[in-house]
């Protein structure tokens, strides 16, 4: 995105982080959230148990094509841009 531009009325912000509760051996927990309104202040979200420590959201292109599906039903329009933000990764 270019500086000074202004964010389009049909953008969409996702995003996706990734739970851990390894110590105690526990699955993790992934959660998608997108925006729905010009606003941004109504949202799509889901969740996935995953396995133990795994940090990639797996399907997260189901979780996006529902995302996508649910702000047509809303707007009548698709979103033009779509920003995505992602937590770090971490190895540990």
């Amino acid at each position: 995105m270019e500086p000074n531009k202004e964010i389009s009325k049909r953008t969409m912000i996702v995003g996706i982080d990734v739970y851990h509760k390894t110590i105690a051996g526990k699955n993790s927990c992934a959660a998608f959230i997108a925006s729905m309104d010009d606003k941004f202040s109504k949202f799509y979200s889901s969740t996935m148990i995953q396995a133990v420590g795994q940090e990639i959201m797996k399907n997260v292109s189901i979780h996006m094509e529902k995302a996508i599906r649910c702000y047509l039903l809303q707007n009548k329009v698709l979103p033009e841009t779509i920003i995505v933000y992602r937590d770090g990764v971490g190895e540990s």
